[in-house]
């Protein structure tokens, strides 16, 4: 699992790097890391069905391939799944407090700490994301 979402994570840290010049602190970059991993993996969960279906690469159903849906994934790989995102938004709730911003830190912590565990556990409960806006 790791290893899969490692190429993502560190994508999203170099844009760390390059957005942020040599405000990228080692926390920030880390920090970034992190949520591509997250990013990478909770996309991995939710497409779980599209993705068994089109037998397109995802690393669950790749680590999982016995598992025939995303609900039973979820049911039956639980415990698995907790972890794997349980370390992930420590590290990110670690690193988040870490830094120091320089604006909207309450909104940023927010976000990061409160956001990304509710958004885990919505698609970990098998909740569809609501979209209020239509392009």
């Amino acid at each position: 699992v790791d290893m899969s979402a490692d190429p993502f994570g560190k994508m999203l840290q170099s844009c760390a790097g390059e957005l942020l010049g040599e405000k990228a602190t080692e926390q920030v970059k880390r920090l970034f890391y992190n949520i591509g991993k997250w990013i990478y993996l909770i996309d991995a969960v939710d497409d779980f069905d599209k993705d068994k279906r089109k037998n397109t690469f995802n690393v669950f159903v790749n680590l999982y391939g016995d598992v025939k849906d995303k609900e039973t994934l979820i049911k039956e790989k639980s415990f698995e799944l907790q972890s794997f995102f349980g370390q992930i938004l420590s590290d990110i709730n670690t690193l988040s407090n870490e830094i120091n911003y320089n604006f909207n830190s309450d909104l940023i912590k927010n976000i990061l700490c409160d956001g990304l565990w509710l958004q885990t556990k919505n698609i970990l409960e098998n909740k569809k994301c609501a979209n209020s806006m239509k392009y």
